[in-house]
C-alpha cells in the first residue's frame, strides 16, 4: 500500500521514453495523477511509449507543439 497518493495532481515528465522517466511516468499514474505528460525530442520513441501506455491509460488530445523538435504526449488515469 502506498503512503501518499497523487489524486488530482498533473504531472509533467521529461526524458519519459525510457529508463527512470519512463518508470516515473508509470508510476504517477499508477497512483492516481489526473495526467500525466510526457515529453521528448524524438517523435518516434514517444509514439511508441505512447502505444505502450495507452494499453493501461487512455490517451488525452496531443497538445501543441512545445517548440521545434519537442513532442509530447498526455495520459490520464482511468476513472473509477
Amino acid at each position: 500500500m502506498s503512503r501518499w497518493r497523487l489524486d488530482g495532481k498533473r504531472v509533467l515528465v521529461t526524458g519519459s521514453t525510457k529508463g527512470i522517466g519512463l518508470s516515473v511516468a508509470r508510476e504517477v499514474l499508477t497512483l492516481g495523477a489526473a495526467c500525466v505528460m510526457i515529453v521528448s525530442r524524438n517523435e518516434a520513441e514517444i509514439s511508441a511509449v505512447s502505444s505502450h501506455l495507452s494499453i493501461s491509460f487512455p490517451p488525452i488530445a496531443p497538445p501543441p507543439p512545445h517548440g521545434p523538435g519537442w513532442f509530447a504526449r498526455g495520459f490520464r488515469t482511468r476513472l473509477q
